[in-house]
């Protein structure tokens, strides 16, 4: 390997050429971003791997005719909320924020945050009841 040609199976230096390391990536059959192979691809500086990665919210509502539905629907605007996922909840339920006829359902449920000391579900109650104008 005197002739100035890098080993296959030595470590490319950080500072050399990019041609100087495919030789090597090619002796552990390791495809890389900036390999002849992959000519266009991205820097994985630039990849967000965690995309998509978080399982959606999911709402378990009774029937939309069922009389315990406004209850239940009120209980997913206030969780959906918790989450940062109002507009997944508002979309579960049909219902928007604010809706004037869980007004009862979320006065309950800021009973019994208030009744538990649990503050964030009061907050979160106290402010669905202001959007309702209640």
């Amino acid at each position: 390997m005197g002739t100035g040609e890098p080993s296959p199976h030595a470590w490319p230096s950080v500072f050399a050429p990019a041609h100087e390391f495919v030789p090597w990536c090619r002796a552990f059959s390791i495809d890389l971003p900036w390999s002849p192979r992959y000519p266009s691809a991205m820097s994985r500086a630039f990849v967000n791997e965690d995309a998509g990665s978080e399982p959606e919210a999911r709402y378990s509502l009774p029937d939309p005719e069922s009389p315990y539905f406004d209850e239940a629907a009120a209980w997913a605007l206030i969780q959906g909320a918790d989450a940062g996922d109002s507009l997944g909840a508002e979309h579960a339920t049909g219902c928007r924020w604010g809706e004037p006829r869980l007004i009862p359902h979320v006065e309950t449920i800021l009973a019994q945050a208030e009744e538990e000391d649990n503050l964030r579900l009061a907050q979160l109650a106290r402010r669905f009841l202001r959007s309702a104008g209640a």
